[in-house]
């Protein structure tokens, strides 16, 4: 069998690259027991992989409309913004994954549901940000994940077809919306495991990108 056709590589950022699920969990909770709220792990669970947008849309629908969702809002996000000035982690073999796929792949890009601002943020962390040739943040399309739009246009500005495209994912949103767009989609499972309707419409499935490193292989 030959091997697949690889012109461009594509990386979610949050659960995928970053180790960053857990400092926007921390501050959901935070924040709720600020506010008299209940919000657990399994709550935020729940929001992994879905547009910050929507998720403030669901707790304000649970938590009442006369509850101050911009006054929560305003607070999370400093609370964020403190958890994650302590220092960013990497997802285990990010950085060296990464740099293997753009030594030999000129095509790299991010595709995120975080915005521009949360990327220049991360990649304070992390070697590589001027070898992207395709940043695609929730501030550059109307429909987000699970829709396909965030990678076809990055297939666009990369100037690639979607099949010729592998991407590296750790949600279930973020998968679909690959899959949607005709990606080669791999996906490494960060806070949720795969869906089983997701799973065999998989290219490849991995705990983490150390086992992920025989697909560097189909890169030029």
């Amino acid at each position: 069998m030959s091997q697949p056709r690889i012109d461009a590589v594509l990386f979610d950022m949050d659960g995928t690259l970053f180790n960053t699920e857990i400092i926007h969990m921390q501050g959901w909770i935070q924040a709720a027991k600020a506010f008299s709220q209940s919000f657990t792990e399994t709550d935020y669970k729940a929001f992994v992989g879905v547009v910050t947008d929507e998720c403030h849309q669901i707790i304000h629908q649970k938590w009442g409309a006369d509850f101050p969702i911009q006054d929560f809002i305003n607070h999370k996000s400093k609370l964020q913004k403190t958890i994650k000035a302590e220092g960013v982690t990497l997802m285990q073999g990010a950085q060296s994954f990464f740099d293997e796929c753009a030594s030999r792949c000129g095509n790299i890009g991010i595709v995120t549901s975080s915005s521009l601002d949360d990327v220049h943020t991360n990649f304070n962390y992390f070697t590589g940000f001027e070898k992207l040739k395709s940043i695609v943040t929730s501030e550059d399309v109307v429909n987000r994940k699970p829709a396909p739009d965030c990678y076809l246009l990055a297939c666009e500005q990369l100037g690639v077809k979607p099949e010729h495209t592998l991407v590296f994912e750790d949600s279930n949103p973020g998968c679909l919306a690959s899959i949607k767009a005709g990606c080669k989609t791999v996906m490494i499972p960060d806070m949720k495991p795969v869906e089983p309707e997701i799973e065999p419409r998989l290219f490849a499935m991995y705990p983490d990108l150390v086992a992920a490193q025989p697909l560097i292989n189909l890169l030029k």
